[in-house]
């Protein structure tokens, strides 16, 4: 598909007038979508166009309940698990499990209304699908090879050959095991669950920190911790690669020579100039400014690093308020913060002072940053915010720092220390954390389990979501699952 995604929600069904003319009817037996092409028809189907949107919708509600198929070239594919819609560059769905013969493959697939969409739209260029194991497309074409940039070729699936036409256009679709679970477990059956994989989730991330660090590796590794989470899912590894260029130790010596005044100016220029995202190194206009030229002024002057370069980062459908930039200047703030005291002390000390009473409000507040001068008002350089946001590190991405590194490093930091009061207290914290704000696999899993976010209501219970979805259903590992039986 085209670089602009349209998902239609898995619920919308086609109509006879929606559809341009396709004849569809209701209540047929393909699937819970209700939505069946008349094969009486299918010559003359076969010759209309859809549009993508009309692809992907019927990849949605049909095709995905039906996990066997074959490819252009007659052979066997499985779609063990057809993934989520991607709001990324690359393919339409991404975290899909696809089997071809005795091969399974891990990555995204992409929609086309015609096997040429892919050489139109210029993907066989674009490293970006690369990732991409799977091409689905409604019509064939003179050619139905799938090529990829870095010259792997993929298996093509034509849907109008290989679904609504021969005997197995007559099978019922089923849907994925997990759906519905709602129906076949009682509530507190299915909380005690998400509880559990949520619990599952906060061990495994505090065992991904390394084991009997000194200080100085400990507080590294808090500090690229928080980075990556600063990126979302877009630029984590950015950040993790800005962590290591410009590492903790670097910033909190600067701060014993430098005043508090330049400290957060020479941070700023060092932390963005390494992150290859000064107006200079990307060549931008109109960014001009006494912030700017400040910036650049004293970059020009500080021994650094090979700097990385701005195509390092995902600039592409970034909301402003996540922009890289601007939480770049946010970690400066916390940076300025907490250096004074030591890193590692200061969020030892934060933890330590936390009250039993609604702890969330004050981890939060110590990650939250307001926004002030040239960051009050732009998201880049040279790029202003239609609407000024009073923060630059809110309250809602302090609570997914709090709950997806400061606790588990606590708890990481408890078990290398022998210090069990750090224990008790990141677990007695994480399981009495609200509810976050949602997130796209969050609102996935909910609509493929068809559940609710009152089953979902709290941290942990979403943490056991992401979990699930990452450990067993972006594996294709339905079996073992007991959402599955």
């Amino acid at each position: 598909m085209s670089s602009a995604k349209h998902m239609p929600s898995d619920k919308s069904k086609l109509s006879e007038s929606e559809s341009g003319g396709h004849l569809l009817e209701s209540g047929s037996n393909i699937g819970s979508s209700g939505i069946e092409f008349k094969r009486a028809d299918s010559q003359t189907e076969s010759k209309r166009s859809l549009s993508e949107s009309r692809v992907a919708q019927i990849w949605q509600t049909q095709i995905k309940q039906q996990q066997q198929m074959s490819d252009s070239e007659g052979n066997p594919i499985t779609v063990v698990y057809p993934g989520r819609p991607n709001d990324s560059r690359g393919g339409d769905y991404r975290d899909a499990v696809v089997t071809s013969g005795s091969t399974t493959n891990y990555g995204c697939i992409e929609i086309h209304t015609r096997v040429s969409g892919w050489q139109a739209h210029g993907h066989h260029r674009d490293p970006a699908y690369n990732q991409v194991v799977l091409h689905v497309a409604w019509e064939s074409g003179r050619s139905e090879e799938t090529r990829l940039q870095n010259g792997r070729s993929i298996p093509t699936i034509i849907l109008d050959k290989s679904v609504f036409q021969g005997p197995e256009a007559a099978k019922p679709r089923q849907g994925l095991p997990c759906q519905g679970i709602s129906r076949r477990w009682n509530p507190e059956k299915l909380g005690q669950s998400l509880e559990k994989a949520g619990d599952l989730r906060l061990v495994g991330k505090s065992l991904c920190y390394p084991k009997n660090p000194d200080n100085t590796a400990a507080g590294q590794s808090l500090y690229q911790g928080i980075m990556e989470a600063l990126g979302y899912t877009k630029n984590k590894l950015p950040f993790v690669q800005l962590a290591r260029r410009v590492p903790l130790k670097w910033a909190e010596e600067k701060f014993s020579r430098s005043t508090k005044e330049d400290y957060i100016k020479i941070l700023q220029a060092l932390l963005l100039g390494a992150a290859g995202l000064l107006p200079s190194q990307r060549r931008l206009l109109h960014a001009e400014s006494e912030y700017t030229d400040q910036m650049e002024q004293i970059w020009s002057t500080l021994p650094h690093p090979d700097s990385m370069s701005y195509r390092d980062w995902e600039l592409f459908k970034v909301r402003p308020a996540n922009f890289p930039v601007r939480r770049i200047i946010a970690l400066s703030h916390l940076l300025q913060r907490y250096c004074e005291k030591g890193w590692l002390p200061a969020f030892m000390e934060i933890i330590r002072r936390a009250p039993e009473q609604r702890p969330h409000f004050s981890l939060e507040s110590a990650f939250m940053v307001t926004s002030e001068g040239y960051w009050a008002r732009h998201y880049d350089f040279g790029r202003s915010i239609s609407n000024p946001s009073p923060v630059l590190l809110g309250r809602e991405r302090a609570g997914v720092i709090v709950i997806n590194v400061l606790l588990p490093f606590m708890l990481s930091m408890s078990q290398m220390t022998n210090r069990q009061f750090l224990s008790k207290k990141a677990l007695d914290i994480f399981r009495c954390y609200p509810r976050l704000g949602s997130n796209s696999v969050e609102r996935h899993m909910i609509q493929q389990l068809e559940i609710t976010t009152r089953e979902v209501n709290s941290a942990r219970r979403q943490q056991g979501l992401i979990h699930i979805y990452q450990s067993l259903c972006t594996q294709g590992k339905c079996e073992e699952c007991e959402f599955a039986h």
